[in-house]
């Protein structure tokens, strides 16, 4: 449903991916109208790196905003207990010759996709990346995946 500058996106399950590029097409075509466009998706799944959103809207001459939420997944500053998301954050933004500003960006010291990247090759974390279930230090990325927490980026 759209009013305006606003719209809302039902993705009723479907790939992220998908849902999430109705959602940019939306609010590019609500931005050429109105001067801004802001669309929600809701019922959608994950939608890949924030980045390649924003940059849609770059890619035009626009401010472009990427936001999600996540499942709980780091411990907050001094806990050991799953409490918050990653929630990745983009802005992606038109400069002066040609530049651009670009922030993509989770709120943990890490995403969670480079400490998946760790188990896959075998190799140990950077201490400070996570905590196990004491709240200790961990760099087995099997622990952190499985059973320990990431790091907010606040500590």
């Amino acid at each position: 449903r759209s009013s305006g500058c606003t719209a809302v996106i039902d993705g009723r399950n479907a790939l992220g991916a998908v849902v999430c590029n109705l959602a940019m097409e939306t609010a590019l075509r609500l931005a050429k109208e109105h001067g801004v466009g802001v669309v929600a998706a809701r019922n959608s799944n994950h939608f890949g790196a924030a980045g390649y959103w924003a940059n849609q809207a770059l890619s035009a001459g626009m401010i472009g905003l990427s936001f999600t939420n996540t499942a709980p997944f780091a411990a907050a500053t001094g806990g050991c207990t799953r409490a918050v998301g990653t929630n990745p954050l983009c802005c992606f933004a038109p400069a002066a010759g040609g530049d651009s500003f670009q922030l993509d960006m989770a709120t943990t010291v890490v995403p969670v996709g480079k400490v998946e990247v760790m188990h896959r090759i075998g190799q140990r974390i950077p201490a400070g990346w996570a905590v196990d279930r004491s709240g200790r230090d961990t760099t087995d990325p099997a622990e952190e995946r499985d059973h320990a927490r990431s790091r907010e980026i606040a500590r």
